[in-house]
């Protein structure tokens, strides 16, 4: 009699081995369907307004791109996405990464606006990982001008935007990933606010040919925003041609706005890289990832996005990207540099530039440590 284990599932019958893989396929194929129909019922919605939708969501500092590689690349990185801004893109990439990392990223935007991007990912167990990440946006205090001061009443106000997530990301089988970004979003203006709750839901396929991954984001899928504060306190006066009454208290009621949701559907090629990722062609020394995006935002019309990266000896990468039918971005480039020490620690840096149509060029510098 054979008496030999399986490492997978050692000392076990065959009738259970086959068992265990028949839930774990079931679980697959059942997440897999229920991702498709949360990402098919969000479609249909945002395909039926076919008029411009352009300035009809708000916090829209959700929309600006995350990390120097996603900037140099396009933004196509829906399904190659594996380090911390994975968070953000994709919580699925969370199970690409495998290590514990912390990820810090300063956006200098138009205007004197920069954008703060901080996550912290890990392991946790076999099948999960979990990641903290927040997201900042702020604007140079400005002084307020008025109709009756428009030089500025000696008052200033600033804006400031931040959105907390906690993610979750799981293997469901050797192939397929998913994951979800549960976050907090707060926007303040002067003496406004507003706060909304949001998720972002998304998967990996890994086809297991030719090095193929099929990735799928949902972006900003929750509550709408409605400012309120002080500033909206006044009064009024409901009688103004009687001489007897006073001004009574008003509220001035502000009108929900909804956030920026999205639904992005990316397809990556690994064409050259190490064996055991099935690329087309086999190389220790020389990575070629390329990967194809597709848009589609309730606030804006339809963007194609392209992305390639080349990587050698994994340690120095080369970027650049291309977004079609974008009303900012067009071209765009980048390079990044990753050591490691004896001792497994892991440091990466990257630089994105982009070209504008109309703010010029625009810069990005991320850091992450993997330890």
């Amino acid at each position: 009699m054979n008496t030999r284990s399986s490492s997978r599932f050692p000392l076990q019958p065959a009738s259970v081995r086959r068992g265990s893989r028949s839930f774990i396929r079931g679980r697959a194929k059942t997440g897999l369907r229920l991702l498709f129909t949360l990402f098919f019922l969000t479609y249909l919605p945002l395909q039926a307004d076919s008029f411009d939708r352009v300035g009809t969501s708000s916090a829209t500092f959700l929309k600006l791109p995350v990390g120097a590689r996603s900037l140099a690349m396009g933004t196509a990185v829906t399904a190659s996405v594996s380090d911390g801004t994975a968070a953000f893109w994709n919580p699925a990439g969370l199970m690409l990464h495998g290590r514990r990392s912390l990820s810090l990223q300063h956006f200098p935007y138009v205007l004197d606006i920069s954008s703060q991007y901080f996550s912290l990912s890990f392991p946790y167990g076999n099948r999960s990982a979990l990641a903290l990440s927040v997201l900042s946006l702020n604007t140079p205090k400005q002084e307020i001008t008025t109709v009756d001061q428009e030089d500025g009443n000696g008052i200033f106000y600033q804006v400031n935007d931040l959105a907390i997530g906690l993610s979750l990301a799981q293997q469901l089988s050797d192939r397929l990933n998913y994951g979800i970004t549960a976050k907090y979003i707060r926007s303040n203006a002067h003496q406004e606010t507003a706060s909304a709750l949001a998720l972002d839901i998304g998967s990996i396929l890994n086809t297991q040919m030719y090095g193929l991954r099929i990735g799928m984001a949902l972006s900003n899928f929750g509550s709408e925003l409605q400012y309120s504060g002080a500033d909206l306190l006044g009064s009024m006066d409901r009688y103004p041609d009687s001489d007897s009454n006073y001004p009574e208290p008003a509220y001035a009621s502000t009108q929900n706005w909804p956030l920026p949701l999205g639904v992005r559907i990316g397809l990556a090629m690994l064409v050259s890289g190490a064996s055991d990722q099935s690329p087309l062609f086999s190389s220790s020394l020389h990575q070629l990832l390329i990967e194809l995006n597709a848009y589609h935002p309730n606030d804006n019309s339809e963007q194609l996005n392209l992305g390639m990266e080349y990587g050698w000896n994994h340690q120095f990468f080369l970027r650049t990207g291309y977004q079609f039918n974008s009303d900012l971005y067009s071209f765009s480039a980048g390079a990044g540099l990753k050591l490691i020490n004896s001792d497994g620690l892991e440091l990466s840096a990257d630089f994105g530039w982009a070209s504008t149509d109309y703010f010029g060029n625009l810069s990005q510098i991320s850091l992450e440590l993997g330890f």
